[in-house]
């Protein structure tokens, strides 16, 4: 019986493994949306999607920022789960993807 209850207790404590995202855009917006995933705990930002080429492989808080041309590459090797934006613009940019974009408004 006790180890039962030892058993049930550690399935609710263990840790759920985050989804694994990216975010597309590196403005403000993009950065605000970052916080807000990363104090959720469901997803792990893995990377920025960003099209001004002196942003490119630079980190931003632990995740590299790439160029859209690199992001269906991206998504088939890192198993992403999840593509967040904010602006509009990357619906059309980002339309050779293989995961669906996810938009999310309001994130002050």
């Amino acid at each position: 019986m006790f180890a039962y209850l030892v058993k049930k207790i550690l399935i609710i404590i263990k840790p759920k493994k985050k989804l694994n995202s990216i975010i597309l855009g590196t403005d403000q917006a993009e950065y605000l949306l970052y916080k807000k995933l990363q104090h959720e705990g469901i997803y792990q930002v893995l990377f920025f999607i960003d099209s001004t080429p002196w942003q490119l492989k630079f980190n931003i808080k632990n995740s590299m920022c790439f160029s859209v041309n690199e992001l269906p590459y991206l998504c088939k090797k890192n198993n992403i789960d999840k593509i967040f934006y904010v602006d509009d613009v990357w619906q059309q940019k980002a339309i050779n993807t293989p995961i669906n974009l996810t938009k999310l408004e309001n994130t002050f």
